[in-house]
Order: structure tokens, then sequence, then C-alpha cells
């Protein structure tokens, strides 16, 4: 009996907390044209950590990198 059960079913519940904190962070990042570092690290630790994103939450988080790289959303600290 090892670990692995355990590791695969934490990585597989959904996050509500964070899942609610990215959607909002998304919604604010579209409506100023804005990224802050807070926003970027919600987005990373989405991305990085959060195996429960949908492909929608996915798809939009790609496509704010995408804008921040052809400059149609401003970096701000």
């Amino acid at each position: 009996m090892g670990l692995t059960p355990y590791f695969s079913t934490l990585m597989s519940e959904p996050n509500p907390t964070i899942s609610s904190t990215l959607q909002t962070s998304i919604e604010k990042i579209f409506a100023t044209g804005k990224i802050t570092l807070s926003d970027r690290q919600i987005l990373q630790n989405a991305l990085l950590h959060d195996s429960s994103l949908t492909q929608e939450q996915s798809d939009r988080v790609r496509t704010i990198y995408d804008r921040v790289r052809m400059g149609f959303i401003r970096v701000v600290d």
C-alpha cells in the first residue's frame, strides 16, 4: 500500500478557493488590460499546482500570457 492513491486523489480534487480566486483575477486582467505581481502568482500557482483547471480556464490563462507577449496586456507592479 503506497502513497500513490492518496496523491492521485489529492491532485484530482477540485480546489474551489483557487478556482474562484483564479476566475476573479482573470476577469480583472481582461477588464483592466493590466496584470499585477499578485495576478501573475495566482496564474502560476493555478497552472503548476491545480490539476482541476477547466479547459476554459486553461485557455484563458494562455490567452493572457499571449496578450502580455503581444503588448495588449500591460505588466504592472
